[in-house]
């Protein structure tokens, strides 16, 4: 099995601990970009939030947590709704979403995380074409890119609208790729990664 296979180990190990690193670290920023936006006037402090309903997703494949997702929604699946997926990185979130749209063949999905790596690929881009440099862990100073007027920038440069014959998100400013196209290789590059905290920040309540 690969769990004695020692170089699968030590990196998945390694995964795992970016994986642990880099949702922590979102969390500070999440937190932070909501106190922004609620200082800013974009959000409410204290929104009226429905019942929460928790999954345990260990040992349940997609298609079961997609079911009981479809379960819980009753009859409010075919009336309309919105229903907000969270969960940690590499749980199953884009999996389970795609079983869901299945059963729920008029439903219209949308990726808040594939947003914010969308935002922070053009962030990225601008820093290349400024001719900013990396420090030695391969991260840009963001300060430069994220100004009120950048990031209105990158804001409109994301058009969500039928595309290729589906809803989907148009990457523009010189790029013009769908996100659904680039969703797990451009989106998921480790540029994007290291830099994908700082950008959340700034842009939660936009």
């Amino acid at each position: 099995t690969f769990s004695r296979h020692h170089p699968f180990v030590d990196f998945a190990t390694r995964e795992m601990h970016a994986i642990i690193e880099r949702d922590a670290e979102d969390d500070d920023k999440l937190k932070a970009g909501i106190r922004l936006a609620v200082d800013k006037g974009v959000l409410a402090a204290n929104p009226p939030v429905e019942d929460v309903k928790k999954i345990d997703v260990l040992g349940k494949s997609a298609v079961e947590v997609a079911g009981i997702i479809v379960d819980a929604l009753g009859d409010c699946a075919a009336s309309g709704c919105v229903v907000v997926l969270q969960g940690l990185s590499g749980t199953g979130k884009g999996t389970t979403v795609d079983r869901v749209k299945a059963a729920l063949p008029n439903a219209v999905t949308w990726s808040n995380g594939n947003v914010f790596r969308a935002l922070t690929l053009l962030a990225t881009k601008r820093c290349a074409t400024l001719g900013l440099q990396p420090n030695d862990e391969g991260k840009y100073d963001m300060s430069a890119v994220l100004s009120p007027a950048l990031l209105a920038e990158f804001i409109g440069a994301l058009d969500f609208g039928w595309h290729n014959e589906a809803w989907d998100i148009r990457i523009g400013a010189g790029l013009d790729v769908c996100v659904s196209q680039v969703a797990n290789t451009l989106l998921k590059e480790a540029v994007i990664g290291k830099h994908l905290p700082a950008v959340a920040e700034q842009t939660q309540g936009e």
